[in-house]
């Protein structure tokens, strides 16, 4: 049964169904909505799920467009007139600041068009893995980054500092990742969220953990061991560049020109390898992933692609996706705790941990590890100043 909710907040539970609003609790056999909500239980399936993190608007079948474009265009108005009035919606439920009717109005259309969804998308492989997703990222939205500003005022006589601290004024003090942001699942962070995925590197050490420590688990090369995995390969137990050059370019090739030959072919589907194509097989991967339209990744991920950017969609993809169930993985480890999961840089994931929990590195490694992947641990005061971990 199709329904949708008024708010995404635990404190403010309430619901549309069956031309009615409901408030402080849903009847249990509802089964269809549109988004994510901390208090709905499992088993919901999801619109925004089925469509690929589409907005209502882009699905929206043509018959509903303007009444549509009519009821969003008031809940933008609605949104405009909370921030002139400096109404922070953290802190008060959507419900109660908005006409009832709106409401009805609003819900009636986003039901029509999460039975048009329903009816005419397949569900996703991985609909139940970006549901549990939406819900990490919903929790780590309240990691708030911790900035030395008393150490960057100390270095204020750096121009580029003072750049940088007059930058950050323009973001917020939290991550807020948006899971659908790429084509291949590489994770993007909205407009406001603090902007850790463009860090520059000369200013990372201005990033202090909320505990004790910062601790990095970084894979090494991951986009080539996605084609170990993607092929059922044991992974290499060591530097990729370095076994590359043992087993493929012989010991005379420097590693810096090994790494640039491995990815100029690995994507110039005009050039030819044969010794790579045996390792790697990028030729039988295109011919078993690709079906001339698309790409299907081995997490049941489907992107449209031609044939140039085939390959490229489709390692990106994997270890998009490896990392993301690797991340989900670990958040639930840390339930609980007081090390948190701080963020994810493209294939790299960084706890904030607390002293007296730091055995759960160990634990962290196996995660890691499971599959054969080389990782490495980095550790540091500050995020500019990790040391690598002998583990």
């Amino acid at each position: 049964m199709i329904f949708q909710t008024l708010d995404n907040k635990n404190e403010c539970v309430g619901g549309y169904f069956d031309d009615e609003l409901l408030f402080g609790g849903l009847p249990d056999d509802l089964t269809h909505t549109w988004g994510w909500a901390p208090y709905l239980p499992d088993g919901v399936e999801y619109a925004s799920v089925w469509c690929g993190g589409k907005p209502p608007g882009e699905v929206c079948p043509s018959h509903l467009a303007d009444e549509w474009e009519m009821v969003d265009k008031k809940l933008q108005a609605f949104y405009r007139s909370f921030v002139f009035a400096k109404i922070d919606l953290d802190e008060h439920c959507f419900f109660d600041l908005v006409p009832r009717q709106f409401l009805i109005n609003y819900c009636k259309i986003k039901n029509q068009i999460c039975e048009w969804v329903f009816k005419t998308y397949e569900r996703p492989e991985n609909h139940d893995v970006m549901v549990a997703a939406t819900a990490m990222f919903e929790k780590m939205k309240k990691y708030r980054i911790n900035m030395d500003h008393e150490a960057m005022r100390r270095q204020s006589h750096s121009k580029q500092v003072r750049i940088f601290s007059k930058k950050m004024e323009n973001y917020d003090d939290n991550i807020v990742y948006h899971p659908y942001g790429s084509i291949t699942g590489r994770l993007t962070t909205s407009k406001k969220s603090f902007p850790i995925l463009r860090l520059e590197k000369d200013m990372r050490h201005f990033l202090k953990p909320n505990n004790d420590w910062f601790v990095e688990f970084d894979y090494n090369a991951a986009d080539l061991r996605s084609f170990f995995y993607i092929l059922g390969k044991k992974q290499p137990d060591l530097d990729i560049h370095e076994w590359n050059i043992k087993n493929i370019f012989g010991s005379s090739v420097p590693r810096d020109m090994a790494k640039r030959m491995m990815f100029s072919w690995l994507y110039d589907l005009g050039k030819k390898d044969q010794k790579l194509e045996k390792v790697y097989g990028r030729d039988y991967i295109l011919r078993t992933y690709w079906d001339g339209e698309k790409v299907t990744n081995p997490f049941g991920r489907i992107i449209k692609a031609d044939k140039e950017h085939a390959i490229s969609y489709l390692v990106q993809s994997t270890t998009a996706d490896y990392v993301l169930r690797k991340m989900l993985d670990i958040h639930d480890l840390l339930e609980g705790m007081k090390t948190k999961l701080a963020f994810s840089i493209h294939d790299s994931i960084v706890i904030d941990m607390d002293w007296e929990e730091r055995h759960i590195i160990g634990e962290i490694l196996e995660i890691m590890r499971s599959d054969g992947f080389v990782t490495t641990a980095s550790t540091g005061k500050t995020f500019g100043n990790l040391e690598k971990l002998k583990v």
